[in-house]
């Protein structure tokens, strides 16, 4: 089931660093999409200390998304 985020929300699911798979649901890029909040992807944030996290995860080096608006 598919699970939405605002733009708001700082967890990995709107995180610029954040690799998992992911689209926007509306056509003004502000609602994050992604199959379940479970889902893992790559953490590419050098500095974050994490190689893994999940969509609903957050960390102290989080940084919004470049594509939200």
């Amino acid at each position: 089931m598919d699970q939405h985020y605002q733009k708001t929300f700082r967890i990995c699911a709107t995180c610029q660093y954040w690799g998992g798979t992911r689209r926007f649901s509306n056509s003004f890029n502000n609602v994050v999409v992604v199959s379940s909040p479970m889902l893992d992807g790559p953490c590419y944030n050098p500095n974050s200390g994490y190689r893994h996290l999940r969509a609903n995860g957050s960390c102290p080096k989080y940084t919004l998304w470049s594509a939200i608006r």
